[in-house]
């Protein structure tokens, strides 16, 4: 009988049973990991093809694999099964595009293993990457290059390249991207909410702050990353906790001004109401304490506009009691008469005609 199972299976197996057989012997193999080379060699091998032809392929493999053979099967079978490998009959032979093929995902398996290796990481890479976490499922490099000596993260393009060698990211042009979901949301989560909040305020403000030395096809691109990690950094109130951030009036103002650009901009090329509504909500947030008073402007634009979007998407109830709200808050008769416009026009949207 043969059985075959991964290190940390083997490690809870019981074999004494059968080894009391006098009869039996009980013989235990342990197939480590492959290198490269010997890789290469199994592949070549196994697709009939020499060497050196077989040798970028293995070389993706063996990154997203590390040279486990059960886990190089299972990643072998699921690049048939994408039609990434295909055997081409005109040819006579397998074929695949090693531009493609590393954008197959590896296996809950193989992420697991990959976990186990993160903590032994050298603290320049991981801190790299804890910061490259913070972007969610794709890090574009000219744009994180910017953050380069952020909270003493420096090297960050040879950093990344060491992810993708350890199998943890992957590369696709400028963009890198986590080898599976579990991993970024590991290694995210590595650092408390409270310091991953300031951690977003920091990428954002400092996205910003270096724009200018940014390269012209990422412009648009950098402030719209730099919002959403600003905003990311407003306190969620998770675990009973409010994970506040201090943040200067000023600061405060500039914030919720780039969110009302953010949110007029989201109406105006695109109607898009719902990222709308977010960057208002997000905008009216980070008013500061004493906005009435001494950013009036600012935050009336916020309200009115936030007030718009609810009667696009009809939520009348919330509009209603923004609305009065926002009349006790309004300095002018021009600006209660924009807000009972849109109560009017919610009313007749109604059918509440006589209140109307």
């Amino acid at each position: 009988f043969i059985e075959c199972c991964g290190k940390q299976e083997s490690e809870g197996l019981d074999t004494s049973t059968i080894a009391s057989h006098d009869s039996v012997n009980v013989s235990r193999i342990d197939i480590g990991e492959f290198s490269k080379p010997a890789l290469n060699d199994a592949i070549s091998y196994a697709l009939r093809l020499p060497p050196r032809v077989t040798a970028p392929l293995s070389e993706i493999i063996h990154i997203k694999t590390m040279g486990n053979i059960l886990f190089v099967i299972q990643f072998m079978k699921s690049l048939e099964k994408s039609k990434m490998l295909t055997y081409n009959l005109s040819e006579r032979q397998w074929v695949w595009d090693t531009d493609i093929v590393p954008l197959q995902r590896i296996s809950d398996s193989v992420a697991g293993l990959l976990m186990s290796k993160l903590l032994n990481l050298n603290k320049s890479v991981l801190d790299c990457l804890i910061m490259a976490s913070c972007f969610g499922s794709q890090i574009n490099m000219p744009i994180m290059e910017l953050l380069d000596g952020l909270r003493g993260v420096t090297n960050i393009g040879k950093n990344l390249v060491i992810g993708v060698e350890e199998g943890i990211l992957e590369k696709a042009g400028p963009l890198y991207m986590f080898s599976h979901n579990s991993l970024q949301r590991t290694v995210y989560e590595i650092t408390p909410q409270n310091i991953r909040n300031q951690l977003h305020l920091d990428i954002g403000s400092t996205l910003i702050s270096k724009s200018a030395s940014a390269p012209q096809e990422v412009i648009e691109e950098l402030f719209s990353v730099a919002l959403s990690h600003i905003n990311k950094s407003l306190p969620n109130g998770e675990n009973g906790q409010s994970n506040e951030i201090n943040l200067s009036p000023s600061q405060r103002g500039v914030f919720a001004k780039l969110n009302l650009k953010a949110g007029q901009k989201a109406i105006s090329n695109s109607a898009d109401f719902a990222l709308a509504k977010f960057h208002l909500n997000a905008g009216m947030a980070f008013l500061p304490e004493q906005c009435w008073h001494d950013q009036y402007d600012l935050a009336f634009n916020l309200h009115i506009e936030y007030a718009n979007v609810l009667l696009v998407q009809r939520e009348y109830e919330e509009l209603d009691t923004h609305c009065k709200v926002l009349l006790l808050k309004a300095r002018c008769v021009e600006d209660q008469i924009k807000i009972h416009e849109l109560l009017i026009a919610y009313l007749f949207r109604s059918g509440k005609f006589p209140e109307a």
